[in-house]
């Protein structure tokens, strides 16, 4: 028996179905079940009547694979069933490989009745090689991206831009990577037989096809890139001529390590490299102190420079990459966000979330253990992180599974227990290990009242020196020697510093 599940989509670029192709026309004539993806397709105005809508609205949510999958299986379910759509299907269609993905599992065929050629006249037009690292992507697709897949080093072409709906959330998806006043090209198609100049003939074949090119910047994208209701747009924007890649920087890092590149750069090792990592972490903690977002975004930068140089260092040895760290670090936020990523979890605060994440480490944790040792939730916290840090992290594990005070009275009294046990101790280890008790204690209260205890050491820090400044500058106005003072000398000064300077750290 012929299988007759026949799935067809008809690309008209920026023509109508009454100018289509013979193949075209009897197929669409033969239909009984003719789709289009919304009714806001300015471009197409002589849809037959009888024609089934997939979607209401102009939605690039609709472009996820979830949404491309209800259009897929209503194209499956109705088939054989035609599909009519802007541009052509192999460059402007979003949900195709979701259509042909679907039509095998459901045993059926998918047929391409493909457009005019819009891609070639394109390039002409903008006088550009798609040999240069172009990279082209459907204008749905892009917007239904939270950050776009896209190179800023690299050209990119935006294809299937057929309504201005899209383009708000398109400028506003661009600037993520582009400067507002990066220039954008537009090659715009207008259906206006009898109305072309002799340049705009020898573009194309297509006897009704004009084609626009026009300049602006970014910022003006939702003005400019649709000059009449009835038109389409392909949008190019040139490579950027600072380097803003992740890819050109790899580049960079690869050369400095290349034989013609750095003698100090290729004579490093993981371990060479350990003491600048810890030096730029702190410095970016320097800049989030400060407030000073310039300087942290250079901080930032010189901290993905040690990332960096350490994925090349294990790429030449054969150990990892960096896709393999963007690759792992993203399937861990992915696995332990089961509420955003493609479950019916839903969540309704923030606890609720870290107990979600706390679940799956725990099956992290047990799939990945040897046996060895059974695993504890305590397992995790580096043993080379800053005591304060560590602290608050076993602490918050043992939290996690309940061992918790009830409330914050019951932290302070252990935390006056400590101080008592202290003045007790008979010899320095047991001071020191009271002392210890205490400080673990004392981060517990500050957790509990939750406050990060190490912002508020910091910011404890900045005060005593700010005051202790102002202590030195007074005692030079009145000659007075530090090292010389009184006890009554140096509360009368810090108690005038701290006057001075009050100021400054009001909140």
């Amino acid at each position: 028996m012929t299988n007759n599940k026949t799935i067809t989509l008809i690309g008209l670029g920026i023509r109508q179905p009454a100018n289509l192709s013979e193949t075209a026309r009897q197929r669409l004539k033969a239909a009984k079940n003719i789709f289009v993806k919304t009714p806001h397709f300015e471009i197409l105005t002589q849809i037959p009547a009888s024609a089934k809508y997939l979607s209401p609205t102009i939605n690039p949510i609709d472009q996820t694979t979830d949404g491309c999958q209800t259009f897929a299986a209503q194209l499956v379910d109705a088939a054989p069933s035609v599909y009519l759509l802007p541009g052509d299907p192999l460059i402007d269609e979003a949900s195709l490989p979701v259509i042909r993905q679907a039509a095998e599992a459901a045993g059926a065929k998918v047929k391409l009745i493909n457009a005019p050629d819009m891609l070639s006249p394109t390039l002409r037009a903008l006088d550009i090689s798609a040999g240069a690292g172009l990279q082209i992507l459907d204008a749905e697709i892009l917007c239904s991206y939270h950050h776009p897949p896209l190179e800023p080093d690299r050209p990119a072409l935006i294809t299937g831009l057929y309504h201005a709906a899209l383009l708000p959330l398109l400028e506003t998806r661009l600037k993520a990577i582009y400067s507002p006043d990066a220039e954008v090209r537009a090659v715009t198609f207008q259906d206006d037989e009898g109305r072309r100049t002799k340049d705009e003939a020898a573009q194309t074949e297509n006897s009704s096809l004009v084609i626009r090119h026009s300049s602006f910047t970014l910022r003006y994208l939702p003005a400019k890139a649709l000059p009449k209701p009835a038109s389409a747009a392909y949008l190019y924007i040139p490579p950027q001529p600072a380097a803003a890649g992740l890819t050109r920087f790899q580049e960079t890092i690869a050369h400095l390590r290349a034989p013609n590149g750095c003698p100090w750069d290729r004579e490093q090792t993981h371990q060479s490299l350990r003491p600048y990592l810890l030096e730029e972490t702190h410095e970016v903690l320097t800049a989030l102190d400060a407030n000073d977002l310039p300087h942290l975004a250079e901080e930032l930068g010189d901290l993905l420079l040690q990332i960096a140089l350490h994925a090349q260092i294990a790429g030449e040895a054969g150990s990892f990459q960096m896709k393999d760290i963007i690759h792992n670090i993203n399937a861990k936020i992915i696995r332990r966000h089961p509420h955003v990523f493609g479950s019916a979890i839903t969540v309704g605060n923030s606890d609720e979330v870290k107990a979600i994440w706390a679940t799956v480490k725990a099956a992290e944790k047990a799939e990945n253990g040897n046996g060895a040792e059974p695993p504890s939730v305590l397992d995790g916290a580096p043993p080379t992180l800053a005591a304060l840090a560590q602290t608050l992290n076993i602490s918050q594990k043992a939290v996690d599974v309940g061992f918790e005070w009830q409330d914050t009275e019951g932290v302070l009294e252990k935390l006056v227990e400590e101080a008592r046990e202290i003045t007790e101790a008979a010899t320095p280890a047991e001071v020191e290990s009271e002392l210890g008790d205490f400080l673990f204690t004392a981060v517990n209260l500050a957790r509990k009242l939750k406050v990060d205890p190490e912002t508020a050491l910091r910011e404890t820090n900045l005060r005593f020196t700010r005051r202790f400044k102002k202590v030195e500058a007074l005692a030079r106005e009145q000659t007075l020697v530090l090292t010389e003072l009184t006890a009554p000398e140096w509360k009368l000064l810090w108690d005038q510093a701290k006057e001075a300077v009050a100021h400054l750290e009001r909140k």
